[in-house]
């Protein structure tokens, strides 16, 4: 009897689930494959991507962050912005 009670445990009655392993995600390798992803996909991949500058425009707004991004350049990429934004119509 003690047997069976142990066996009717064993096979999942009052013992605890065996974790499995969670999916694994795959990312493309070749551009042309990303644009096969689904659109649900892409926004994740977008988001977790940009996950850090998504939690900064929400602390401390877009001008901050512009900012800081611009302060982070050195004078050879802020010329080099510069020059393109001049080159923008406005």
């Amino acid at each position: 009897m003690f047997l069976h009670r142990e066996k009717l445990l064993q096979q999942g009655l009052g013992r605890a689930r065996e974790a499995q392993d969670a999916p694994v995600s795959q990312v493309p390798a070749v551009a042309a494959d990303v644009m096969k992803l689904p659109w649900q996909d892409l926004q994740r991949f977008a988001a977790t991507y940009l996950l850090d500058d998504l939690v900064a425009l929400q602390r401390r707004g877009a001008d901050a962050l512009l900012r800081d991004r611009v302060a982070a350049m050195s004078d050879g990429q802020r010329s080099v912005l510069r020059t393109s934004l001049d080159s923008v119509p406005s």
